[in-house]
């Protein structure tokens, strides 16, 4: 195979600019663009009029985002290059899921950073036995290298078994009464809902509905925060 030269174009502008400047108006519409001002320099045009709504949720009363540092043995969640290996680091990854998987009803959608992670991982769990502790709580399924056929197979054997039994209607302000991390009497044994492993950039992270029950959390582990 001989030697090739690949020219590619890495700025929006040059693209877009052909399509300005042969159009009228152009309408651009997305529930991804916030701050618009990012694309609109990126795209290298001034937008005369932009307009966006507010959220469908009250981010203040039914939303919660946060970082956990520590496991429920309070093992750090150090997912680095020389910790992400080792057996104490994992299992204290497997118990952290196990804790949330007891109080997130419905989807949960938990993220890692490459598919030889999340393939090393869940094999440890499996061989170590941690992988019934998960399975106890939900269903899970694991996202793989496969065609879109067999994806679509496996996320709708994800949907149908996520339950819908506690539905809350959109907007609603009312709070499910759910026991605490450390509480693990309740829900022992108690399968609820399903978990989709996934991974960053993958088939699941984007384009498709997962609105209500299909994810009330999405948990991302090894993310950088310096």
């Amino acid at each position: 195979m001989g030697n090739y030269l690949s020219l590619l174009c890495l700025h929006a502008s040059i693209v877009f600019k052909e399509i300005a400047d042969s159009c009228l108006s152009v309408i651009l519409a997305s529930g991804t663009l916030f701050p618009f001002s990012p694309v609109s320099s990126e795209l290298g045009v001034t937008f005369g009029n932009t307009f966006q709504v507010p959220h469908v949720i009250d981010v203040e009363k039914q939303l919660w985002a946060g970082v956990i540092s520590r496991g429920p043995t309070g093992v750090p969640l150090n997912g680095s290059y020389a910790t992400s290996a080792s057996d104490i680091f994992r299992s204290e990854l497997c118990s952290s899921l196990e804790e949330i998987f007891k109080i997130v009803p419905g989807g949960c959608i938990v993220f890692f950073p490459s598919y030889s992670m999340l393939n090393d991982i869940c094999q440890h769990w499996k061989l170590s036995k941690q992988w019934d502790r998960l399975t106890a709580q939900k269903t899970i399924f694991v996202e793989t290298r496969q065609d879109q056929k067999s994806f679509e197979t496996t996320l709708a054997g994800y949907f149908s078994s996520i339950n819908q039994r506690e539905k809350l209607p959109m907007g609603s302000n009312e709070k499910a009464k759910r026991p605490a991390l450390s509480d693990s009497t309740s829900h022992e044994n108690k399968k609820e809902g399903a978990a989709f492993l996934a991974v960053y950039r993958g088939k699941i992270s984007e384009g498709i509905d997962f609105s209500y029950e299909k994810a009330r959390a999405v948990v991302s582990f090894f993310l950088s925060l310096n």
